[in-house]
């Protein structure tokens, strides 16, 4: 987001992308502010509540995080995430196409996918330990257009550790 000013005449110029990158944080430049640095929108703007955050599925769990972790390793092995890096309790990975679901898993029968009609959904996974002995697992949608894929992506994750 950026601003026009021209005497006392002020625009206002916004940008978005038709890729399937979820924003981070909401940021514009100013007139008068160095074209590198960023400042970020006042709370007044309120352009904030009109640009979805990334979505965020956060599952309790009564077993322990070290084990609910090799369950979510086990898992994303088995269906098939070949683009995953670990880095301690947290992953980021690729799903090129939905291969948990029971419909996948229909069409499944030796035929070979077409990657290139099929949106990849991109995925944060954090495993953390909570205070009553269980864990909490967040999974962030980074990634992708099909909100679908991402909630059946979250509930077969949830089914994994409970």
């Amino acid at each position: 987001m950026t601003e026009f000013v021209q005497g006392r005449t002020r625009r206002w110029g916004l940008a978005w992308s038709f890729h399937g990158f979820r924003p981070r944080r909401v940021s514009f430049a100013r007139n008068g502010v160095d074209a590198g640095q960023d400042v970020c929108c006042s709370p007044a703007f309120a352009l904030r509540d009109l640009i979805p955050r990334n979505p965020r599925y956060v599952i309790s769990s009564g077993i322990s995080g070290s084990f609910a972790l090799a369950m979510i390793q086990k898992f994303l092995a088995e269906a098939g995430v070949e683009e995953c890096t670990w880095s301690g309790n947290a992953c980021v990975g690729m799903a090129v196409r939905n291969t948990w679901s029971r419909a996948a898993r229909r069409r499944r029968g030796g035929q070979m996918y077409d990657t290139s009609t099929e949106n990849p959904l991109g995925f944060r996974i954090t495993v953390q330990d909570n205070s009553r002995g269980g864990s909490e697992v967040t999974v962030e949608w980074r990634v992708g257009l099909d909100k679908i894929m991402f909630e059946s992506f979250c509930g077969k994750v949830k089914r994994t550790i409970q």
